[in-house]
C-alpha cells in the first residue's frame, strides 16, 4: 500500500537504527541511489547529502488517522477533505 498522506494512512516502522555518514557502506548506498534519483545524487545535491540512516526493521504495523475511528466516514471523503486543504494553502 505505501504512505497516503491525502488519505491519513500509512505504517508505523519500529526497530534499530544506524546512520552511516561515511565508508564503504555509505558508498554502496550513494552508488544504488545515483541510477534512481536523477536530480537528487547526479547533481550538485550529492553534496547535501551526508548520511543515511539503515533500519533494520522489527516491526510494522498499519496506521491509520483517528478520522477512521467515525465510521460514516471513508477513505475517499477523508481524501478529498486533505486535498482541497492542502490546495487552499497553495493558494494564499
Amino acid at each position: 500500500m505505501g504512505a497516503k498522506p491525502f488519505a491519513r494512512k500509512g505504517y508505523r516502522f519500529k526497530g534499530t537504527g544506524e546512520v552511516i555518514v561515511d565508508g564503504e557502506l555509505f558508498q554502496q548506498i550513494m552508488n544504488s541511489y545515483r541510477g534512481r534519483w536523477v536530480d537528487a545524487v547526479r547533481s550538485k545535491s550529492e553534496a547535501r547529502i551526508r548520511g543515511f540512516v539503515l533500519v533494520k526493521v522489527e516491526s510494522a504495523l498499519p496506521l491509520t488517522s483517528p478520522a477512521y475511528d467515525d465510521t460514516s466516514v471513508d477513505e475517499q471523503s477523508i481524501r478529498k477533505h486533505w486535498t482541497s486543504y492542502f490546495a487552499a494553502l497553495n493558494e494564499g
